[in-house]
């Protein structure tokens, strides 16, 4: 328990920071070609992508023409490989090459959470045993006003896990 509660935070800021900084797959724009070089080249409109012809879009923003599941991200202005979201939490595209590091994090915080509210919970029963024999009002305000922040903590970290399984169930 002791080596999973401080390897869990760590590998969380190991994956936010790997998530931050990995490129998620931005796709590179083309050198600026002249109007005529550009019309004289074949652009190619569909491919085959496993054994299926697919329809390349091509960006209205930037011009490029998109492989299949890739998206424009309004915030950095590029197009980007299987584009899944922009996270404001972090503040960086979640692409093709980042989404692994993203369900590493996700995973991470799960069990980090899970492992502080059961931290924070055998905590306030430990306080409380030694109050056993008073009623449960005088025990409860003992402990809320004896530990307020840990009373705090214990509902959102315990809320936390089952939201971040529904986000990490949904990307998978």
């Amino acid at each position: 328990m002791v080596r999973a509660a401080t390897t869990a935070p760590v590998v969380t800021i190991a994956a936010l920071a790997a998530t931050k900084r990995i490129d998620p797959g931005r796709i590179p724009h083309h050198p600026p070609q002249s109007t005529a070089a550009r019309l004289a080249a074949p652009s190619p409109t569909r491919a085959r992508v496993r054994g299926v012809d697919v329809h390349l879009k091509t960006c209205a923003t930037c011009g490029l023409i998109r492989p299949p599941r890739a998206a424009h991200c309004r915030v950095e202005n590029r197009c980007i490989e299987r584009f899944d979201h922009r996270c404001g939490v972090i503040g960086a595209s979640i692409g093709r090459r980042n989404l692994p590091s993203y369900l590493l994090l996700l995973a991470a915080s799960a069990v980090c959470s899970t492992l502080t509210s059961a931290s924070l919970f055998s905590h306030l029963v430990s306080l409380d045993a030694a109050r056993a024999r008073s009623s449960l009002f005088l025990r409860l305000r003992c402990v809320v006003t004896r530990n307020p922040l840990e009373c705090v903590l214990l509902p959102r970290c315990s809320l936390a896990p089952p939201v971040i399984g529904v986000l990490l169930s949904y990307q998978a």
